[in-house]
């Protein structure tokens, strides 16, 4: 009987644990989601026009989206996970998930837009 509850208690714990102890930083939040934003206004295409790879180079994207996410995110640090999201207005969008070490972007399509 006391095998029976040891194990599954075991398992939990160790799965605790492990989220408490590989949980990624807050910066990291901003970094995975300032690489995908400016990843994907390399990729943006609008009726068939594109933005070249020179103006994006000029106006450096990179670091103005990063300087534009360090400004206005809000990272909820739980025990076991994390959350990023940003607030425009009074609506909020959750933009990635940290757990186990990794960053998981949530709404692609919307931060696309």
């Amino acid at each position: 009987m006391i095998k029976m509850l040891l194990y599954p208690l075991l398992t939990m714990l160790v799965l605790v644990s492990l989220c408490i102890h590989t949980k990624p930083a807050p910066e990291r939040h901003i970094k995975e989601v300032s690489e995908h934003v400016t990843n994907t206004l390399r990729n943006y295409s609008h009726e068939g026009i594109t933005i070249p790879e020179k103006i994006i180079g000029r106006i450096e994207a990179d670091s103005v989206v990063y300087k534009m996410l360090e400004n206005n995110v809000v990272i909820n640090d739980y025990p076991m996970f994390s959350l990023c999201k940003v607030v425009v207005s009074s609506d909020e969008y959750f933009l990635s998930v940290g757990i186990l070490d990794r960053i998981l972007i949530l709404p692609k399509e919307e931060i696309a837009e």
